[in-house]
């Protein structure tokens, strides 16, 4: 499934597909711009082949990836529902601000809904406050700390209900 997007200034579209082998290239150059320790290839690869339960999907403007999102699915237990788990997500730096992300977390969100997620968390670097405040706006909540998650810093557990980012997609189209 594709969904087209135009950016805020209406200027060039944006559409999410799913990740392919293909795309690493991009993908590992956003990755590396991205953040201090990023993944490797492998790690990439990892997720690619653990379908169904992870899904990776990219965002596309003008033929070129301009961003990228990897979120786990885990289904729910006995009567509990399931949990969606950020993994990875990154746009590329001159393509920040665009809305490209909240694209990608809505696609991740719908996705997860219609597995009966309720629950969406991810970790995020204590000091990344341009992440902090984007998850923040969109429904999440600091509920715990990992010491040393990222080698080098404690990472922020944050989570919300679907239904709260949900809510939040819509209070802010």
């Amino acid at each position: 499934m594709e969904f087209s997007h135009e950016n805020h200034a209406g200027t060039r579209a944006v559409s999410i597909r799913e990740m392919t082998v293909n795309d690493l290239p991009e993908i590992l150059q956003i990755e590396r711009a991205s953040f201090a320790n990023p993944w490797s290839k492998v790690h990439f690869l990892s997720s690619l082949y653990k379908k169904p339960v992870a899904q990776c999907w990219v965002a596309v403007s003008e033929e070129r990836i301009v961003g990228f999102i990897i979120a786990w699915y885990i289904a729910g237990y006995s009567n509990d529902a399931g949990e969606i788990h950020i993994h990875n997500i990154a746009v590329k730096p001159d393509s920040r601000r665009l809305g490209i992300g909240r694209k990608l977390l809505k696609k991740a969100v719908g996705f997860g809904t219609d597995q009966d997620c309720e629950l969406v968390s991810l970790e995020v670097r204590a000091s990344n406050k341009p992440a902090r405040y984007f998850y923040e706006r969109h429904g999440f909540a600091m509920i715990g700390i990992r010491p040393d998650y990222y080698e080098d810093e404690d990472a922020l557990v944050m989570e919300a209900e679907t239904q709260t980012i949900l809510t939040k997609f819509q209070e802010q189209e």
